[in-house]
């Protein structure tokens, strides 16, 4: 279980979703018609790269697991855990074994998927979990295949050390109580003991006792560290009192971690993990794996189903972003979203319709002006200028074949109130006026918003798909990791 706890906190804290947001979504009317249903609202990509990085940050110094690494499989999805595992140096002397023997290398198969209630579930093929000893000339014969009935067994002897994370010392305390007990009582003996054999044998056991209490005092400082290292994670997610003996349930080969939704996309509301799997990107860099996370949410209304466009050719990226954040249409489509917009246009603007394809943001509705109704239609772009910066380019915007710019702001301002209602709290925006032949507003996100849980990412890229709107997120080019 050694093995594999810091892979789970880390894997679990890296996967966390957004559990707040401004986006109300309403219970569940009673009409067929706007029956709320739990639809895929957006998908979350997080790098095998940006991963091993967090490992080697928070579980890269211990000094019984090392050189921890984790490995994607797009086609079998699956997780590979290696690393090399060296067995305490007293555990080592006490059964006088050579320290060279006590090192092991493994390998930890995971199969993640969500459950039903949004949990993450990690199932781990026996057939492909072994270790063999570090110095094994031939792996393959040497390695030991890892019993499933192990793995509830390792859990629960691990309850204590868990519960200690959590900031619950009661284990430590009542094996501190008791050896302090035994202490009192050997000391005790010692005052009436008067044969010289027994009273050396009952100084050997006082050093032993004191020996180990001074142990549980290490012991105890060193998790005390590890607890506040973990609370500072946690406090990037927003949450508090944890109680992760809560959190893990362990069933033969798999383990379940009733994962908090977190704050890595804090823009939704009411979603839950909805599906795991690997998928690798051939695009970007020299490629790169990434664990996709699928979010769904409640919906008022089901979203019609559109023609697929053929994908436009896209330009890679010299470094691949260490998250992809794609977010459905239906996020700025939903009611709460056009109730805000509605009442921040008036009634002037009406059948107001923001449609996300691969050509662009199309924009239609109907305008009241000069005593009529004037029906338009445009196309938006969305260009990465610098990083945490993106501008809203409107193209040239045709009324019947006129060229009506009074229009231009009503169009801008539709695309703001998206953003700003979809992505609340994350955006500023600034009118820039024309550019390029294009009116431009600008949009300015901050970072440490962006993806709170990791707040020395950035966004380095938006794009455009047909129905999602795709933030890329990773470090800046030169930037130190």
């Amino acid at each position: 279980m050694k093995i594999l706890w810091p892979f789970l906190l880390i894997l679990s804290f890296n996967i966390s979703l957004a559990q707040q947001s401004s986006i109300a979504t309403p219970p569940a009317p009673t009409g067929d018609a706007d029956k709320v249903t739990m639809r895929r609202v957006a998908s979350v990509y997080v790098a095998e790269t940006f991963i091993n990085e967090q490992i080697k940050k928070f579980g890269g110094k211990s000094e019984l697991l090392k050189d921890l690494h984790l490995d994607m499989d797009a086609k079998k999805d699956h997780l590979y855990l290696t690393g090399r595992l060296q067995l305490p140096l007293d555990l080592l002397q006490t059964a006088n074994i050579d320290r060279h023997q006590g090192e092991f290398k493994f390998q930890l198969a995971i199969k993640p998927r969500a459950t039903k209630e949004g949990h993450l579930k990690l199932e781990f093929p026996l057939s492909e979990t072994f270790f063999y000893q570090a110095s094994s000339r031939n792996p393959n014969r040497d390695r030991v295949v890892v019993p499933v009935h192990l793995l509830s067994l390792a859990v629960a002897s691990m309850r204590g050390y868990i519960a200690a994370l959590s900031g619950d010392f009661s284990s430590f305390d009542k094996k501190m109580e008791k050896q302090k007990i035994a202490l009192r009582e050997v000391k005790r003996n010692i005052g009436k003991e008067t044969k010289e054999d027994a009273l050396i044998d009952l100084g050997l056991q006082k050093k032993s006792i004191e020996l180990q209490i001074e142990s549980l005092k290490v012991e105890r400082l060193q998790i005390e560290r590890t607890a506040k290292s973990l609370a500072n994670i946690l406090s990037f997610l927003g949450e508090e009192q944890v109680n992760l003996n809560d959190e893990i349930e362990a069933t033969e080969n798999s383990i379940t971690l009733k994962v908090r939704i977190g704050r890595i996309i804090p823009y939704l509301k009411d979603i839950k993990m909805a599906g795991l799997r690997v998928s690798h990107d051939a695009k970007d860099g020299d490629g790169e794996d990434y664990l996709v996370m699928g979010v769904d949410s409640a919906l008022e209304v089901i979203p019609p189903k559109a023609a697929r466009q053929p994908r436009k050719e896209r330009v890679g990226m010299k470094i691949p972003p260490s998250m992809l954040i794609r977010i459905n249409q239906s996020v700025f489509n939903s009611k709460a979203v056009i109730a805000a917009q509605k009442e921040k246009l008036g009634d002037n603007v009406q059948d107001l319709d923001v449609a996300l394809k691969e050509d662009g943001v199309h924009v239609t509705g109907k305008v009241k002006k000069f005593f009529m109704t004037i029906p338009f239609d445009t196309t938006v772009d969305f260009v990465t200028t610098e990083p945490d910066v993106f501008e809203v380019r409107l193209r040239e915007l045709n009324v019947r074949g006129f060229d009506f710019k009074f229009l231009t702001k009503y169009v801008l301002d539709a695309i703001k109130e998206r953003l700003d209602k979809a992505l609340a709290g994350i955006c500023t925006f600034e009118y820039l006026g024309e550019k390029d032949e294009s009116q431009v507003l600008r949009v300015k996100v901050e970072p440490k918003n962006l993806v709170p849980a990791f707040p020395d990412l950035h966004l380095v890229a938006v794009d455009v798909g047909n129905r999602e709107f795709l933030l890329k997120v990773g470090r800046i080019e030169g930037e130190a990791k």
